[in-house]
C-alpha cells in the first residue's frame, strides 16, 4: 500500500509540476543550463554520483534564476501584492524542502543507486518548473 501511494504522489507530482506555459520562457537559458548537465555528465562518464552532481550543479543554476526573477517580479507588484507573493514563495520554497526530505526518505532509501538518479531528477524538474512558472509571470506583468 505503501508503495501504491508513494507512486500515486510522485506522478501526482508530475502532474502538477510538469504544465507549465512556456510561450513566454527563455528558450536559451534553459538550453544552456542543460548543455552544461549534459557536458558535464560526459566528463563524469555517466557514473551514478557523476551524475547526481551535474544534476545538482543544474538544479544550482536554477535556483540562481529563481532568485533573480523573484527581485524582479517584487519591483514589478505593488507592496500589497509584493506581501503576497513573498508569502506564496515562502511557501514554494518550504515546499521544496519538504520534497527533498521526501526523496532522502523515500527514494535515497532504496536499494540500487538509480534511484538517487531519479530523486535529483525531480528535484531538477521542481525548480526548473518554478524558473519557467515565473519567467511567464514575470513576462505578463511587463508586457
Amino acid at each position: 500500500m505503501k508503495k501504491y501511494l508513494l507512486k500515486m504522489l510522485i506522478a501526482l507530482f508530475f502532474a502538477v509540476n510538469c504544465i507549465v506555459p512556456v510561450q513566454a520562457f527563455d528558450r536559451n537559458l534553459s538550453d544552456s543550463i542543460d548543455k552544461q548537465i549534459e557536458e558535464c555528465m560526459h566528463s563524469t562518464n555517466y557514473t551514478t554520483a557523476g551524475m547526481n552532481a551535474c544534476i545538482f550543479k543544474g538544479e544550482q543554476a536554477w535556483l540562481k534564476e529563481i532568485n533573480k526573477l523573484v527581485k524582479k517580479i517584487k519591483k514589478e507588484l505593488s507592496p500589497e501584492a509584493a506581501e503576497i507573493f513573498e508569502m506564496s514563495h515562502k511557501h514554494w520554497l518550504e515546499h521544496y524542502k519538504d520534497e527533498e526530505e521526501l526523496m532522502q526518505e523515500a527514494l535515497y532509501a532504496m536499494s540500487g543507486t538509480i534511484h538517487t538518479n531519479y530523486a535529483r531528477e525531480i528535484m531538477y524538474n521542481l525548480v526548473k518548473n518554478r524558473a519557467k512558472y515565473l519567467n511567464v509571470f514575470y513576462c505578463d506583468l511587463t508586457e
